[in-house]
């Protein structure tokens, strides 16, 4: 669990008497809440810290002005990261900053003064969380994400996705890991291509089809954001369409899975914590190191092409050609090395991020949450 928070631990296997005697019994309730100054403008929530990206979402959502520092800033001789999030609004909104305070531990940097400050205004990203009727275990472990950072976001169904006016509605559509075939027909279909009969009622039992992967395609080629992990990232592979059959286009993303290929040559990663390298050079990674661990079954595994046309693409992270293993069992690991874990794509005047793990997996890899909240402000300003 540290290495899924990117916490350093130390085991202490003996006692030491000076830490015992530095030791005292806490007897009265522990105020963990943040302390607000009497007066102050604004405050700068740091970029390297998941809690800023709470901070920024509640503002956001109770009416304070949010903007991201967009270089690095020297305030009282410290150096606060470019991207950093700046909620205005100050002692004249105590009460929002008195909400922000009760569910934040780590204290923002206060400041008498915001006028000066080089800044890009954000916005709350309209966020769609598509979720299929078979109580996604993936779905929820997101949404419980999502409100414990007072992220808003709209539940949709596959079958929605064929009558929503997706443009119109939201900036941003996020497909959690779910098997492909429950997305595009309502049916469990498995490896060997075989239907599984479902005991729901026949109302449920209904996917995206044609119709709603071509809505959310033509999303993206009209400026939307679309995050996937997982298995859903499926919908993205191979031989895709928008337009009507008058005027279609056909085209395929300049990228392919290749993770089936190297599980034939004996990749098997028993679900484990890998290491990735990160491109630092990506609104993807503010506030990230330039390694992390994340939480791997080996697939997918992303390789990249020459984009054509209206298409671009980017590597943002790759697995580590050394110390790869950080906890867990994986057989053949070198078939891993240097293999891309996650994409960005350029389709039109939209993006699509592809991950090859769950950057949120079961709420316990906070080390690679900002992987997730950063897609999101790509929708967002």
């Amino acid at each position: 669990l540290p290495l899924h928070r990117q916490v350093r631990s130390f085991e202490i296997d003996q006692r030491v008497s000076d830490f015992d005697n530095d030791l005292s019994l806490i007897e009265n309730d522990i105020d963990r809440f943040v302390e607000l100054p009497h007066e102050f403008a604004a405050g700068i929530f740091t970029i390297d810290n998941n809690e800023s990206f709470k901070a920024a979402f509640l503002a956001l959502s109770n009416g304070l002005e949010v903007k991201r520092l967009k270089a690095d800033t020297v305030i009282n001789n410290a150096t606060i990261k470019k991207e950093s999030f700046v909620v205005y609004g100050g002692s004249k909104s105590f009460d929002v900053w008195n909400k922000l305070a009760t569910e934040l531990i780590y204290p923002p940097v206060f400041l008498n003064y915001a006028e000066k400050l080089d800044a890009t205004t954000i916005k709350v990203p309209r966020i769609a969380l598509v979720e299929t009727y078979f109580h996604d275990m993936d779905a929820g472990w997101t949404r419980f994400i999502f409100d414990e950072y007072f992220i808003p976001y709209t539940v949709l169904h596959p079958d929605d996705l064929k009558n929503t006016k997706l443009k119109d509605g939201y900036d941003v559509l996020l497909f959690p890991d779910v098997n492909v075939s429950q997305l595009m027909d309502g049916m469990y279909k498995s490896d060997a291509g075989a239907y599984s009969m479902s005991s729901y009622a026949p109302e449920y039992v209904v996917g995206m089809g044609k119709e709603g992967k071509t809505k959310v395609l033509e999303f993206v080629d009209n400026g939307g954001v679309v995050l996937s992990w997982g298995r859903s990232t499926g919908l993205f592979d191979g031989m895709l369409k928008i337009g009507s059959e008058e005027e279609q286009e056909q085209f395929q993303l300049p990228y392919k899975d290749i993770s089936k290929s190297l599980s034939k040559e004996g990749l098997y990663v028993a679900g484990s914590l890998l290491q990735i390298e990160l491109n630092q050079n990506s609104p993807l990674t503010y506030g990230m190191p330039d390694n992390i661990g994340i939480f791997s079954r080996g697939n997918p595994v992303f390789a990249t092409s020459l984009p054509k046309f209206d298409m671009d693409r980017r590597v943002i992270a790759t697995y580590t050609d050394h110390d790869l293993l950080m906890s867990g069992y994986i057989a053949k690991p070198k078939l891993l090395y240097d293999k891309s874990a996650m994409i960005w794509l350029k389709k039109g005047k939209g993006q699509i991020v592809l991950y090859g793990f769950n950057p949120q997996f079961r709420a316990s890899t906070q080390a690679s949450f900002k992987l997730l909240f950063n897609g999101l402000f790509l929708g967002g300003g």
